[in-house]
């Protein structure tokens, strides 16, 4: 089985006690071809053939609760999602011109962040963080471009 078979996927989402709708596999599928995180209406756009804006909604929310989509703050006043994937875990920086992203695929916090921050909080249990940086990338600084576009 390669990774990101409709296999895979299948048993993944058995895994964690979901069915492996079309419309759920169709949306694990996507996130894992891309190298960006999306935004929600990119995902309904782009899996729009295949079901409907609803069941799409409804499909976000059940795997983000289930662990395998986690959303990403871009800035925006909309949602940004990926593939939460336990094993490649990373951060982005994001150029607050043109939005172009990348990933960082180290974490650049302590050794063991969620020792550190429940023995400085008292929380009980952390599941995880997300760390986001923002700045200008190469390309709009040489143009100038300072300011998020439209």
């Amino acid at each position: 089985m390669t990774k990101g078979s409709d296999t895979d996927i299948g048993a993944l989402l058995r895994e964690k006690g979901l069915k492996a709708t079309s419309a759920r596999c169709a949306l694990l599928e996507l996130l894992e071809r891309t190298e960006r995180p999306l935004a929600t209406f990119e995902i309904v756009d782009a899996l729009q053939s295949q079901t409907n804006q609803a069941t799409v909604y409804r499909a976000i929310e059940q795997l983000k609760s289930a662990g395998l989509l986690r959303r990403v703050e871009m800035g925006h006043t909309h949602a940004h999602y990926e593939r939460n994937d336990e094993d490649s875990h990373h951060h982005h920086v994001i150029c607050r011109s043109c939005d172009k992203t990348v990933h960082l695929d180290e974490c650049t916090l302590s050794k063991d962040p969620k020792k550190s921050a429940l023995k400085k909080t008292g929380f009980h249990t952390i599941e995880g963080h997300s760390l986001e940086f923002y700045g200008t990338c190469e390309d709009c600084a040489k143009n100038n471009k300072t300011t998020r576009h439209s």
